[in-house]
């Protein structure tokens, strides 16, 4: 009972503390007999006392997460069940509580190819063991054929999620479960502060279809081993090696610590990245702290990174970051007009000025196409488009200001995405009409199907990641471009992609007279 005063008592049993039950926990309140003398002849505790002493802790937590989960699958017993399972720990305590219920789901293993060999045979091990249907969503090489143009992810600029996590799962999602499915996810709120932030019960942007949700959210470590121990799960074999966390095994929110167990346990592929670290620091001009020191896991001047910075004497290295930012950009766009109803950029290099065209329906739904001698126009009701490989002019007429400043950087975006597309498919995955195909490594758009509401830019790494994080940056001179009041916000696309794909998986057919046009919803955009 919540407020409730408890009795602390010793091994003895004899009451060494009054305390109170709050919030799940037992709180102390005051101890008797001031400190004690230490027990004579102590023993070790093992991890059967561990587990008699939390037992009815345990217990309930294990309780309310079975509860929990029995309540949303009647909810959702029209729907597939899966549990997504990465080979750690509160995946595997997630699976386990679901098998408890006597459920048979389907298994989602999330290959980015950046796993342990350890995680994928514990991923496959497990599945056997219980004689589950495995699906993977399988990244392949992606990361890196993709680090060659983007360098190296970090905490502000992780496009590798989308390339590898991200993009492969929204095509699996929609090509096996595209009306939804219940899934069961490992997820807890001590891992970080934005999954803290994140509830029970959540949809994700890039494949709203699935319904997640995390029995374990509240749980801590400690409490997860426990259950592991009690019920004698077969846990990954990394844990035994000192490894904290299971996942990318160079993802940039790992410590310097977990970068040092897989160069000590896995030398051929810690090798093979940091010849891409080193690669790029060259590139960049930065000292070999970059590399050593992993300052290389924030790509701006971040508080964390100057300290850092800061006691390895290379604080410089990192306030100079508009230097490092023009080496890192590719053909250097500079602004060359700003004007209320006029933008124009001027890139450094000449690029290919045929995505324009191939791409013209996402600025807008009705659009033509025109131009001549490489130069192509783009004319909508609102803003006409010019760009002949060097020069790209956006100019207003009924938007101006910020307004058409966001429609310069989309134009900038597709211009980007056209010439560098790196094969993730991460548009044509979401795109909710499939208006968009990758072709020849490059995306064109069906202007049959198009409904302009430029959500293959807002989950393309290239467009939502490369550009904003590093070419909107360079243009604007501010490091935190990227959170501009103008920018489209991540609430209305979340909302956008959810009605999208949900109109899109029901195929809703309306007469004529009872069809609301798609851009009374979401605008001409």
């Amino acid at each position: 009972e919540e407020d409730a005063q408890v009795v602390i008592v010793d091994w003895e049993g004899e009451p060494v503390a009054l305390g109170y039950y709050r919030g799940g926990a037992i709180h102390l309140q005051t101890r008797f007999g001031g400190e004690r003398e230490p027990l004579e002849n102590a023993r070790r505790s093992t991890i059967d006392d561990v587990l008699k002493a939390n037992a009815l802790f345990l217990e309930e937590l294990v309780s309310k997460a079975l509860a929990f989960i029995h309540v949303m699958r009647e909810k959702t017993s029209d729907r597939p069940l899966l549990v997504s399972f990465s080979g750690g720990k509160d995946s595997l305590v997630a699976l386990h509580l679901t098998l408890k219920l006597g459920l048979d789901p389907i298994v989602v293993f999330n290959d980015t190819g950046l796993e342990l060999p350890e995680t994928v045979e514990t991923v496959y091990r497990t599945v056997e063991r219980y004689g589950l249907r495995l699906e993977v969503a399988s990244a392949g090489d992606a990361f890196w054929r993709a680090v060659e143009f983007f360098g190296p992810p970090a905490k502000d600029y992780r496009w590798c999620c989308k390339v590898a996590k991200l993009g492969p799962m929204a095509r699996l999602v929609n090509s096996r479960w595209p009306r939804g499915a219940l899934n069961i996810v490992g997820q807890r709120a001590f891992e970080s502060l934005d999954r803290a932030k994140t509830p029970r019960v959540w949809r994700n942007r890039w494949f709203p279809q699935l319904l997640n949700i995390s029995p374990i959210q509240y749980w801590n470590s400690f409490m997860i081993w426990l259950y592991i121990f009690r019920e004698k799960l077969d846990y990954n074999p990394l844990y035994n090696l000192g490894y904290e966390r299971i996942g990318c095994y160079m993802c940039p929110a790992s410590s310097l610590a977990e970068y040092n167990y897989v160069s000590r346990t896995h030398p051929t592929l810690w090798k093979r990245w940091w010849s891409v670290l080193e690669k790029w620091r060259c590139k960049l001009c930065l000292p070999p702290e970059w590399s050593r020191h992993g300052l290389w896991r924030w790509l701006g001047p971040a508080e964390q990174k100057l300290r850092l910075a800061r006691r390895l004497g290379v604080e410089e290295s990192v306030l100079r970051w508009r230097d490092w930012f023009e080496k890192w950009s590719w053909h250097r766009p500079k602004p060359e007009e700003k004007k209320e109803d006029r933008v124009a950029i001027v890139f450094g290099e000449k690029l290919d000025s045929k995505p324009l065209a191939e791409q013209a329906p996402v600025l807008g739904k009705s659009c033509s196409v025109g131009g001549e001698g490489g130069r192509v126009v783009v004319e909508t009701p609102t803003v006409l488009y010019s760009f002949d490989g060097v020069r790209l002019e956006v100019v207003g007429k009924h938007v101006h200001g910020d307004r058409l400043l966001e429609e310069a950087f989309d134009a900038l975006k597709i211009v980007y995405r056209g010439n560098y597309c790196v094969d993730c498919l991460s548009c044509e995955s979401n795109c909710p009409r499939r208006a968009i195909k990758v072709v020849g490594g490059r995306p064109v758009v069906d202007a049959t199907k198009c409904i302009a509401c430029r959500l293959c830019l807002d989950v393309c790494p290239i467009a939502e990641v490369y550009v904003e994080k590093i070419e909107v940056v360079r243009l604007l001179g501010k490091i935190y471009a990227s959170k501009r009041p103008s920018k489209r916000r991540i609430s209305d696309i979340v909302e956008k992609a959810k009605t999208l794909h949900r109109l899109a998986a029901e195929k809703v057919e309306k007469k004529p007279e009872e069809t609301v046009p798609w851009t009374t919803i979401f605008g001409t955009g």
